[in-house]
């Protein structure tokens, strides 16, 4: 495939840029946010929580289930979003 070093380039940057703060939805975001006074809750930041950490719907982002489905996907039809957070949430654990 003549894709495969573009892409393999691609989730190298984006794992580089990655570092700064764990994906919203992430085990690593919910960590954080529980933490975190909730006065320092924006309202966007409540409505995320309550979806992702104590909702926790199927196909979490970073979710074995998440990252097994984005593996059937061809990279192709992968958006940025897909391929950063593939690279952060189910190769860099």
């Amino acid at each position: 495939m003549r894709f495969a070093p573009i892409f393999s380039g691609m989730l190298a940057v984006l794992t580089g840029l990655t570092g700064c703060a764990p994906e919203v939805g992430s085990e690593g975001w919910c960590t954080k946010m529980a933490k975190t006074s909730k006065a320092e809750w924006s309202l966007k930041d409540a409505g995320e929580y309550a979806r992702y950490c104590v909702i926790a719907l199927p196909g979490k982002v970073g979710s074995e289930e998440w990252c097994k489905d984005l593996r059937k996907k061809p990279p192709g039809d992968w958006s940025a979003n897909d391929a950063r957070n593939y690279a952060s949430q189910c190769l860099l654990p």
